[in-house]
């Protein structure tokens, strides 16, 4: 199963996220309908952060998958560990931001 968490607002996510005096990167993506970001493994931990809208997407991390449908209520963000093996498709048009503990 994944490690999810529900928020209010993407502030409120970041929020909690992120610590003080610890620099973190942000990267927004776009897909859409059927496009996947395949099997991906860094070194460093990861949240995909959905955001409160209509849509849906697979979400895998290592051998764990899960369909999520987002929410017009909540920001959804699904925690990606360090060396985790994950990949996300999207089955509909969908926009979320990454954000990640190192910089690229």
């Amino acid at each position: 199963m994944l490690e999810k968490k529900l928020f209010k607002n993407a502030e409120e996510a970041e929020e909690s996220i992120m610590e003080y005096e610890k620099e973190y990167l942000k990267v927004r993506h776009k897909l859409s309908k059927g496009e996947e970001v395949a099997g991906d493994v860094d070194q460093y931990n990861k949240w995909i952060i959905l955001p409160r809208d209509f849509g849906k997407c697979i979400i895998t991390v290592d051998d764990s998958s899960e369909v999520i449908e987002l929410s017009r209520e909540n920001v959804i963000v699904v925690f990606v560990p360090v060396g985790a093996s994950h990949s996300l498709e999207a089955l509909s048009d969908l926009s979320y931001l990454v954000l990640k503990d190192g910089l690229d």
